[in-house]
């Protein structure tokens, strides 16, 4: 499923659930592991820089590589490491472009705020397929990291593109899939309350929709087989039904695409994606439903991959 899994570590307590993910899902699929630690230079531009302390920290960045390449190797994984220097942003994300096909970014705690500058740049500049890290959150169901699994999809076929992934997890794993789908309700957004009429055209729409959805996830659940559930809610919008889910069901892991039937390849990712990053509290896995050289990126989103050599 994943061939190559890129994951840059912070140095801190956060890279060790995003190296037991990495582990996990690298010895499932077959996959490599690729780690990488940047030395970044003093912060507000150009200053000198202890050249003792400078040595000081590489030979701790390179100890601490050979620490964590070591432990997955002696797990059976093949891995290699590489310790750049200059900007993080930069050059995790022209690793990623080198051929990987999973990013796994370890984050802070879930919460508002808690995706930072770094991962942030690096999610909306890679355009490769994420798994988001957060935090040091416990497996909630039997020990496994992905003992059940929400997967959200609007019905589209680019949503669809997460589909071989969570077949993955569920037979590999033995995930428990939850196939979430939101019946968003028609809005109006008009100074004056809608009229009955209206009120009525907008059921039915609800209705119709609820129906397709149903007969939907119920294809999609036969399909992946090993009982998976499906959970379809009406709502105003899809991002707070979804958050109330993730609530209810408390998955250890969120599976959606980077866009749905409403998304522009000029940005990186759909609106409820954005928010699902942004405001979610478990582990996320998102994946581009294109490889990122067929992006259409605004220019200033566009990363220079010539930089670095």
């Amino acid at each position: 499923m994943f061939s190559h899994l890129l994951l840059p570590l912070t140095g801190t307590d956060l890279d060790r659930p995003a190296i037991a993910h990495a582990r996990d899902l690298a010895l499932e699929s077959g996959g490599t592991v690729e780690l990488m630690y940047v030395l970044e230079g003093p912060a507000g531009g150009p200053q000198a820089v202890d050249a003792v302390e400078w040595h000081a920290r590489r030979l701790a960045g390179q100890a601490y590589l050979e620490q964590v390449t070591a432990q997955l190797a002696d797990a059976g994984l093949t891995v290699s490491h590489c310790l750049p220097e200059g900007r993080v942003t930069e050059h995790i994300v022209h690793r990623a472009h080198q051929g990987a096909d999973l990013l796994v970014l370890p984050t802070g705690a879930s919460g508002h705020g808690h995706v930072g500058a770094v991962e942030g740049q690096v999610l909306w500049r890679s355009f490769v397929s994420t798994l988001l890290v957060r935090g040091d959150a416990p497996a909630r169901h039997g020990g496994s990291l992905y003992g059940t699994v929400l997967v959200a999809l609007d019905g589209s076929q680019r949503a669809e593109c997460v589909l071989p992934a969570v077949r993955f997890l569920a037979e590999r794993f033995g995930a428990h899939v939850i196939l979430a789908h939101v019946v968003e309700e028609p809005s109006v957004p008009r100074p004056l309350p809608p009229v009955a009429e209206e009120r009525q055209l907008a059921a039915r729409l609800v209705e119709l929709n609820t129906a397709a959805a149903t007969q939907y996830l119920g294809d999609l659940a036969t399909g992946l087989g090993n009982g998976a559930e499906t959970r379809l809610v009406a709502g105003r919008r899809a991002a707070p039904v979804l958050h109330e889910l993730v609530r209810e069901c408390e998955p250890d892991l969120v599976v959606m695409s980077a866009h749905g039937y409403g998304g522009d390849h000029t940005w990186p990712f759909g609106e409820v994606t954005t928010n699902l990053i942004g405001y979610g509290p478990t582990p996320l896995l998102v994946i581009h439903d294109l490889p990122w050289q067929e992006r259409a990126a605004r220019q200033s989103d566009a990363t220079e991959e010539e930089w670095g050599g």
